[in-house]
């Protein structure tokens, strides 16, 4: 039986730049965050969602990209981690085992009108393996 834990639970406001990235903003009782951190349980749920604002209108998350961070020298625990979309693509939803220490780099998908956006990563760590 997986411990049932209280998800890490972000809003997001996403603007697409010049360069084709979905620069998103995260935010934790309506302060800007990093959306990404160091997580130290096992089963850790990330829920990510897109405000309800009009510059986010036609954002829908369509998947989460996990990598090892360029140039790190830690390992990657890219395998402990999943994704799945909620709420037609308004919410998506990252798990992450913890099963292997490392620093993982997250990338999300929106899609607008059609076409296909990465956002920069917020770097996940898996900070401490569970016993």
């Amino acid at each position: 039986m997986l411990p049932t834990l209280s998800p890490f639970i972000f809003h997001v406001d996403i603007i697409i730049n010049d360069t084709d990235e979905a620069i998103i903003t995260y935010y934790q009782n309506d302060k800007v965050v990093s959306g990404g951190g160091s997580v130290v349980d096992a089963n850790s749920i990330g829920l990510y969602i897109i405000k309800d604002r009009p510059t986010n209108e036609g954002i829908t998350f369509v998947g989460v990209e996990f990598s090892k961070v360029e140039g790190s020298v830690e390992p990657c625990a890219k395998e402990d981690f999943a994704g799945a979309l909620i709420k037609g693509g308004k919410a998506i939803c990252v798990f992450d085992s913890n099963q292997n220490i490392g620093l993982t780099c997250m990338r999300f998908v929106v899609e607008r009108d059609g076409k296909a956006y990465k956002s920069p990563d917020p770097q996940v760590e898996n900070d401490k393996k569970p016993n």
